[in-house]
């Protein structure tokens, strides 16, 4: 009875707890995702917007990602964060945003 119990609550996690993480992809009203622009000389604007359950450090995991991907798409050889922050409404949508500038 007990393993039945625990695999009901490992379940009920399992399909629950997709909700807590923000998933990396492109914005998306009921997501969340990352939106980045070009901002000129070398620099990107990255912001990544979670849902109430998404977690700051998984946010800036995405920040990072992005990052890399704006770097390597653009033939550039790395990248530099300027600045970056988290802003939230309470618990409700953290957001993080930052900059980064590109080199060749």
């Amino acid at each position: 009875m007990k393993s039945s119990v625990t695999k009901f609550f490992s379940t009920l996690g399992a399909v629950f707890g997709n909700g807590a993480t923000a998933p990396y992809q492109p914005y998306d009203k009921l997501e969340g995702g990352y939106t980045d622009s070009y901002l000129g000389d070398d620099i990107f604007s990255v912001t990544v917007k979670g849902t109430g359950h998404a977690h700051v450090p998984t946010l800036y995991e995405h920040f990072r990602r992005r990052a890399h991907q704006l770097t390597v798409q653009n033939a550039y050889r790395k990248y530099e964060v300027l600045d970056c922050e988290s802003t939230s409404l309470g618990r409700q949508d953290p957001t993080l945003h930052g900059r980064i500038k590109c080199y060749k």
